[in-house]
This record gives C-alpha cells, structure tokens and sequence, in this order.
C-alpha cells in the first residue's frame, strides 16, 4: 500500500514561486547586469564615478579619524584605483612648525599610502543592488525609495568596512597613528576578513529583500500575473 504524500510544508510552498521569480527575471537580471557594468567600465564613467565616491568618504573618514591627516585620491594610472595618502596628524604638525622654525618655503611631508579597487570594493556591488532593485516586481514608485535608501544603507556599510580598514593599518605596530589592545587590533583583523566580498554580496541580498518585501506577503509578489 502506498504511503500518502506529506503535504507541503511552508518552506516548499514559498520556494515554488521564487524559483519561477528566478527563471523569469534571469535572462533580465543578466542583460542589465551586463550591461550596466559595460557602462561603468568606460574610463570617463569610471573616473566620474570614483569622484562622486571620494568627496563624501574622504570627509566622513577624516571626522572619524581624527588623528590621522587623510587624502583620498584617484590614481593618475587608473580611475579605478584609489589612493589613500595617510600621515600623522602629530608628525605632519612637528613637521609644519619645524619647517616654519627653519623658515623652509615649503613643508615636506613624509606619508604613506593604501590602495584600493574602486570597482571591486564598491562599484560592482553597487550595481548588483541597482540591477535587483530595478528588476525586482514592485512599482517604480517603490523602486525609486528602495533604490535611495538601499544606495544610503549600502554605502554607509562599506563605509564602515573602509574605515576599518584605515583603523588596522593606522594601528598597525610600524605606523602606530592609533594604538589598539591587542585584543582589540586581532577583533578588528577578524572582522574584516569575515566581510570579505562574499560577504558583502550576502548584504547587498539582505538590504534588496528587506526594502522589496517589507510590509508584503512574498507569495502575492512572487506569484505569476494574469
């Protein structure tokens, strides 16, 4: 005799319609997807790009280190490389009083430097989000706030982990611009190695679902129209 099927569980019925959302938006996601990092990778869009980034991080890093003089700047190579110029604040200003002492025309000042991948750091991931968000089935009035905040909550993300970043090199024992525990210099090493990018895709696919599905049942959503 045979066993009667088990019925659905909740978790098989609300898979049914995301793997038919999934088949559906594909091809769309891919064509978009494709194309928009296309766009991004023509040098001009690339170098605009890097400067609408670096004029708001530069400021929000310098405010939240505040021991450390800080420039960021594109590299003259490539747009997509940015340069990190980093001092101490104490060394640059003994250098600027001593220069003024020996009354020198100019002050030179010895700083280091980190580089980082604008477009694997942030531009790929970005346009990752705009592609979910854009395809995702909600209105374009939904689309257009899903896009604001997510671009909001995205960026001061990987703000943060920037920020992070500068925080373990400035704490690094050769550079000692800040002085972290012990403790505390391994917590932070943990930290960023756990926000790799893998990572950071999973956060791109957490901030898409909860701005796209907020406040609505993903069956109603996901199910097919007509």
């Amino acid at each position: 005799m045979a066993k009667p099927k088990a019925p659905p569980t909740e978790i098989h019925w609300l898979m049914k319609p995301i793997l038919r959302f999934a088949t559906r938006y594909l091809l769309l996601f891919l064509v978009l997807f494709i194309s928009l990092n296309g766009i991004s990778l023509i040098p001009k869009v690339g170098a605009i790009c890097n400067q609408i980034y670096l004029k708001p991080t530069e400021s929000i890093l310098k405010t939240m280190l505040p021991k450390a003089y800080l420039q960021l700047k594109p590299s003259p190579e490539s747009p997509d490389v940015i340069r990190i110029e980093y001092a101490s604040k104490k060394q640059v200003d003994e250098q600027v009083n001593a220069a003024r002492t020996a009354k020198q025309a100019t002050t030179p000042i010895n700083g280091m430097e980190l580089t980082i991948k604008f477009y694997n750091t942030f531009l790929v991931l970005y346009i990752f989000l705009i592609t979910l968000t854009l395809i995702s089935p909600v209105s374009w009035k939904d689309k257009a706030y899903n896009l604001i905040i997510g671009s909001v909550l995205f960026y001061l993300y990987k703000t943060l982990k920037l920020y992070l970043l500068c925080l373990v090199t400035f704490a690094h024992p050769n550079i000692g611009i800040y002085h972290l525990s012990d403790f505390w210099y391994k917590a932070f090493q943990a930290i960023l190695s756990f926000l790799a990018v893998g990572t950071d895709m999973v956060v791109v696919l957490v901030l898409w679902a909860m701005l796209t599905f907020r406040n609505k049942k993903w069956g109603e959503l996901l199910k097919p129209k007509g």
